[in-house]
């Protein structure tokens, strides 16, 4: 009967270890996708999140202004 408990405690340590060495390989596998997509985004010359809303929120302003200068203006086109 021992032997067979000892079959079973090195099962479960091979089970953990192959659990073990599944989360670092998903983990670099994760990382090497994040490093890909940005160099992919890099080289497809894409803007930031950041610089997207900056301009978004100027275009924004800008009409406004277009719409307040036409309310005082309305004659002028």
């Amino acid at each position: 009967m021992g032997s067979q408990n000892r079959f079973l405690d090195d099962l479960a340590k091979l089970a953990s270890s192959l659990c073990g060495l599944g989360l670092g390989i998903k983990q670099e596998i994760k990382k090497h996708l994040r490093h890909k997509a940005e160099s992919i985004a890099k080289d497809l010359n894409l803007v930031t999140r950041e610089e997207f809303e900056v301009v978004r929120d100027m275009a924004q302003k800008a009409r406004q202004n277009k719409e307040q200068a036409k309310v005082k203006h309305p004659d002028d086109h």
